[in-house]
């Protein structure tokens, strides 16, 4: 089977409802889906699309080596995530690893979703890795990326390199608590500045 060709940008926040509500929450209502978190000047959210054609449009910027020059606005979005400027919880010590390494910012991955039909061709970890990327570029220092990962998706976290950090489990009932209860671990990993060679 053929994987479908995919580009990942920034996108805004009411372009993240549809999925979120159709992937992770459909119990809540999609009115309902959007975060306070979502609208802040230091959040980002992240989409991936379906690529229509083999050769992108050019002329429309679109973000890291991940996504074309140019996108068709048609394009259907497969998949989308948040980040956060949002500190690890202290209530849960960091493992020495993540500690040793002196983060100097902190970003939480929120809401990560693809669409149904279309997981396990990728497209997670395509995000995921423009996500590092965008990271890396930032000339923020150290970072720690960490989420809440459902319980049930721990393997996929693993697969793209993250790690445990916490493995008690908390439940979740999603946005204003109106969802079936989800388990969650705390999962992470540290992501170095790009190093720039003059």
């Amino acid at each position: 089977m053929t994987r479908p060709d995919t580009f990942v940008r920034l996108i805004t926040p009411p372009e993240v409802v549809p999925l979120r509500h159709a992937v992770l929450w459909p119990s809540i209502p999609i009115d309902k889906q959007l975060m306070d978190y979502d609208t802040f000047s230091t959040t980002r959210h992240v989409g991936a699309f379906l690529q229509r054609s083999p050769t992108p449009a050019p002329g429309l910027a679109a973000g890291p080596s991940s996504s074309p020059a140019g996108h068709d606005d048609t394009s259907p979005l497969v998949g989308v995530l948040t980040l956060t400027l949002e500190r690890y919880p202290s209530s849960t010590p960091l493992p020495a690893h993540v500690t040793d390494s002196d983060p100097t910012r902190h970003i939480q991955l929120h809401k990560f979703a693809v669409a149904t039909e279309l997981q396990g061709n990728g497209i997670g970890r395509k995000m995921y890795e423009y996500v590092r990327e965008l990271l890396a570029a930032d000339d923020e220092g150290v970072t720690l990326l960490h989420l809440d990962a459902r319980k049930s998706q721990r393997g996929l976290y693993e697969r793209l390199g993250v790690q445990v950090l916490d493995e008690g489990v908390r439940i979740k009932r999603g946005p204003g608590d109106a969802g079936p209860p989800t388990e969650y671990i705390r999962m992470g990993e540290v992501v170095r500045p790009k190093v720039h060679v003059t």
